[in-house]
């Protein structure tokens, strides 16, 4: 098993002879379990399963809105929240380095839906996750992959702001 490394200095991952890929973007998903993939291909190099390195840095991963598109409202509300309460990001930052080959990380994501706010019209939900990591073996002929693996949780976290500084936290069912 692989754990999370302390991210290498810039200078070592963007070396010339060592290029690497960034990807950015977005996936609209269902409310259902399900996974996503990233795996080294290309139609203009030929690349040898043998000698693929699938080592990668989780820059932001999140589920929900985009916190850009969020109003000053809602940001203001969750400055409130204490970070115990917070958990959107934890891969955010976090390096996985593979220094063997054959070899790939496979994450595994239990999300939670977390309702904030002190009634329905004022509700905000968000979604924390809990992760957990593991490098897996490839055989020589198989290209590694990236793999996350998420599952929404049946229950449910309730932040209610219940009075001039005090806050209370309940979970419920459902989501």
């Amino acid at each position: 098993m692989g754990a999370a490394a302390p991210a290498k200095p810039r200078a070592l991952q963007n070396r010339p002879e060592h290029p690497g890929c960034q990807i950015s973007g977005y996936l609209m998903v269902n409310r259902v379990p399900g996974n996503f993939h990233i795996e080294a291909n290309s139609v203009n190099h030929n690349l040898n399963a043998a000698m693929t390195n699938l080592s990668h840095v989780v820059n932001h991963l999140s589920f929900g809105e985009p916190e850009a598109r969020q109003s000053r409202k809602i940001k203001k509300m969750l400055a409130g929240v204490p970070p115990e309460y917070k958990q959107f990001n934890p891969m955010d930052g976090i390096s996985y380095v593979s220094d063997k080959f054959h070899r790939a990380h496979h994450h595994y994501l239990k999300i939670v839906s977390t309702h904030f706010g002190s009634s329905k019209k004022d509700e905000l939900v968000k979604y924390q996750f809990l992760q957990q990591s593991q490098e897996v073996s490839y055989d020589e002929l198989s290209v590694p992959e990236a793999r996350f693996s998420y599952d929404l949780s049946p229950m449910s976290v309730t932040v209610k702001v219940s009075g001039v500084g005090e806050r209370g936290l309940a979970g419920g069912g459902g989501g």
